[in-house]
C-alpha cells in the first residue's frame, strides 16, 4: 500500500508542476519574453525582442527594428527613451513609451501604403494624443515589459520544470519497481 501511495503522490506532483510550468510559461510571454507553448500573434507579422537587460524593441516580420530606444518618427516630436508596453489587436498596435523627459507617451500604428516582401502592409507610428486608455485596455491585448516580473516568472517556470522532470523520473522509477516486484515474488 505504501508503494501505491508514493506512486500516486509522484503522479499528483507531476500534474501540479506541469500545470505550474504552463502557467508561468504563459506569464513570461505577457512580459515580453519568449514562451515554449504560448505564442502571441501580433498583426503585420510583428514580434517583440529583448535587446538588453531592460530594453525591448518591436520587430517587423523580417527582423528589422520598428520601435525601440532612440527612435523618432516623422509625425512625432520626441525621441523614444524606453518602450514600456505594447498593445495590439487584429489590425493595429499601440506603444506605450517614455520620451527624453520621462513623460509617458502613446504611439499608434498606421499603414504607410507600402507592402513588405511577405505581403503584409508596412506600418509606422504617430503620436496618439487623444487616447482613451479604458478603450485600449478593453479592445487590445497588452504585453507589459517588466523585467522584474519577467525574471520572477522565468524562475518559477524553471523550478516547475525541475519539478516536472524529477517527479516524472521518480514516478517512472517507482512504477518500474512495482511492476518488477510481483515477478520477483513469483520467481521465488
Amino acid at each position: 500500500m505504501r508503494n501505491h501511495s508514493l506512486l500516486i503522490t509522484c503522479f499528483v506532483v507531476f500534474l501540479l508542476t506541469s500545470f505550474s510550468f504552463l502557467k508561468f510559461d504563459k506569464e513570461r510571454s505577457e512580459y515580453g519574453l519568449p514562451s515554449v507553448f504560448y505564442s502571441r500573434q501580433m498583426p503585420y507579422g510583428l514580434s517583440v525582442s529583448k535587446e538588453s537587460y531592460s530594453s525591448y524593441a518591436l520587430l517587423d516580420e523580417d527582423g528589422y527594428e520598428l520601435a525601440g530606444i532612440g527612435f523618432r518618427y516623422g509625425m512625432t516630436d520626441f525621441n523614444m527613451k524606453d518602450l514600456l508596453a505594447c498593445a495590439y489587436n487584429d489590425s493595429s498596435v499601440v506603444l506605450k513609451c517614455t520620451d527624453d523627459s520621462d513623460s509617458i507617451r502613446f504611439l499608434s500604428s498606421y499603414e504607410t501604403g507600402y507592402k513588405s516582401k511577405k505581403g503584409n502592409p508596412e506600418i509606422s507610428f504617430m503620436d496618439f494624443k487623444n487616447y482613451n486608455l479604458a478603450q485600449i485596455d478593453k479592445d487590445y491585448n497588452w504585453i507589459i515589459f517588466d523585467e522584474e516580473k519577467a525574471n520572477k516568472a522565468s524562475s518559477f517556470r524553471l523550478l516547475s520544470l525541475i519539478g516536472v522532470v524529477s517527479s516524472f523520473l521518480l514516478f517512472g522509477y517507482r512504477l518500474g519497481t512495482l511492476l518488477r516486484a510481483p515477478n520477483r515474488q513469483t520467481a521465488k
